[in-house]
């Protein structure tokens, strides 16, 4: 999809969301945490101001986020029976149910030998 396409989709998506907001709620002076200012932005990685280019000048400039893989979970049991994609918008993470079915069954029949000892 173009960056047109892209901008088109987001600002579709913004006007939608703003059908449903009440802007009374809503107040950034209240917030302790907001950043307003040149020397609030000034040393924060990634984010230059004042930027003066050959034909341009953008006030403010935020490098864009790399994306990268999710973290590998330590424990390799539980690793094996969950499914998650290395694209963050790809699909959410979700139970591998094969992976869980055979230790699921393994989990029985240990369960049952171990009974049948007893006995």
């Amino acid at each position: 999809m173009s960056g047109h396409g892209h901008l088109s989709k987001l600002l579709d998506y913004v006007l939608e969301q703003d059908k449903g907001i009440e802007p009374r709620g809503f107040s950034l002076t209240g917030d302790n945490g907001f950043l307003e200012g040149k020397s609030d932005l000034q040393g924060l990685s990634e984010v230059d101001s004042d930027i003066k280019t050959e034909g341009d000048h953008a006030w403010l400039r935020v490098a864009r986020l790399e994306a990268s893989s999710p973290p590998t979970l330590s424990d390799e049991r539980i690793s094996s029976l969950i499914v998650f994609s290395d694209d963050p918008g790809g699909a959410t993470p979700s139970i591998n149910e094969a992976a869980f079915r055979q230790r699921l069954v393994l989990a029985l029949q240990k369960l049952a030998d171990d009974a049948d000892l007893l006995h």
